[in-house]
């Protein structure tokens, strides 16, 4: 599976205005996307918990949870990689 950025990028001009809204949010935050739970995600993005929570399944994740560990992991590696770059 791609990572949840690419997934969002490609999808990104078929999705609804809510979730152009989510998608921005995550794709220009990864990294606090990654720490919030879906509660703060839709207060943050103004919208609401049925909204992410179908558009993560539209990404084909199974739920909020597996979407946001896999944010978490995508920001991890890239950490490691800056990190090995020095």
């Amino acid at each position: 599976m791609s990572s949840p950025i690419q997934l969002l990028k490609q999808t990104f001009e078929d999705l609804s205005k809510a979730n152009k809204k989510i998608a921005r949010f995550v794709i220009n935050n990864p990294q606090r996307a990654s720490e919030l739970n879906i509660e703060e995600m839709a207060a943050v993005t103004k919208t609401s918990t049925a909204s992410i929570s179908r558009l993560v399944k539209n990404l084909g994740y199974n739920n909020f949870r597996e979407f946001s560990l896999a944010l978490a992991i995508l920001n991890y590696d890239h950490q490691i990689y800056l990190y090995l770059r020095k």
